[in-house]
């Protein structure tokens, strides 16, 4: 304990008893800055120096206040802005060569079909008048008719807008124009010749009309034994004749020519003969026993 008060005793007389360190005397305190004036009476600002002696001579540079460092930084990023604008990016200028490439295009386009439309409507169609008929007309090449009797004629192909002139009357007819219906004269053997046309087409065709007596077939009546056979004859008329049966009682037979054949079975056969070329039509009876 005695240790320690000693200690301390000693302690304070180093601290008191010492020689004292001389006093610094301050004019200022060094680094502090204080407002001054200017020479022309404007603001300035002047600073302490190291050892506070004195303050600097009066600074007349007025510090950057806020508002300008923003101005300042407003201009940079302006000048950033700027040159964005100038150099867009590669992507943006892309797109700008892409679009005005399809715009242009668009146009030219458009500008072409306006141009093509306004040719065509500036071209007058020409009538080219009737064209050839299709189909092509077309008729028998001959058609047959009794003395006095009317035949029909009946082209085909074209519009249908027929019209029949008579080129050659040798029987004395009389042709209806539009209708084409021919009336025969009296002349037997007579060949009239009339040509069609049609008024929607270009095309003619022609045809005959021979005037004929009516056709007679022999035998008309005839009785035969069964199996038994036999010739139609046939005189007159077109020349062009068809035979059918109308009843087969017997179960004969009938070539295209007119050979007959009676069947196996007794009873009556009726035969049709029709003149193709005229229209006429005579019958024929077979009895067989």
């Amino acid at each position: 304990m005695v240790r320690w008060l000693l200690i301390l005793v000693l302690a304070g007389c180093a601290w008191g008893c010492g020689t004292s360190a001389p006093e610094t005397t301050w004019t200022c305190v060094p680094g502090k800055t204080q407002a001054c004036n200017c020479g022309d009476g404007s603001p300035g600002a002047q600073t302490c120096d190291e050892q506070g002696a004195g303050f600097s001579p009066c600074e007349c540079v007025l510090p950057v206040d806020a508002s300008t460092e923003d101005v300042v930084e407003d201009d940079g990023l302006l000048a950033d802005v700027a040159q964005e604008v100038s150099d867009p990016p590669v992507d943006v200028e892309d797109d700008i060569e892409d679009t005005t490439q399809v715009d242009v295009e668009d146009a030219v386009e458009d500008t072409a079909a306006d141009a093509e439309q306004d040719t065509q409507a500036d071209v007058v169609p020409q009538d080219a008048g009737p064209q050839p008929c299709d189909p092509p007309l077309a008729i028998d090449a001959q058609y047959y008719g009794l003395a006095h009797t009317t035949v029909v004629l009946k082209p085909s192909g074209g519009t249908g807008a027929y019209r029949f002139e008579l080129l050659n009357d040798a029987s004395g007819a009389l042709l209806d124009e539009v209708a084409g219906l021919h009336v025969l004269g009296a002349t037997i053997g007579a060949v009239d010749a009339v040509e069609v046309s049609d008024l929607g087409c270009v095309g003619t065709t022609e045809t005959t009309v021979e005037v004929i007596e009516r056709f007679t077939v022999e035998p008309s009546q005839i009785q035969v034994g069964t199996g038994g056979s036999f010739q139609f004859v046939v005189t007159k008329g077109s020349g062009l004749f068809e035979f059918n049966f109308l009843t087969n009682a017997s179960g004969g037979s009938l070539s295209a020519d007119g050979m007959y054949t009676a069947g196996a079975f007794e009873g009556v056969d009726a035969i049709e003969i029709v003149d193709i070329g005229a229209g006429t039509v005579e019958t024929a009876g077979v009895v067989v026993l």
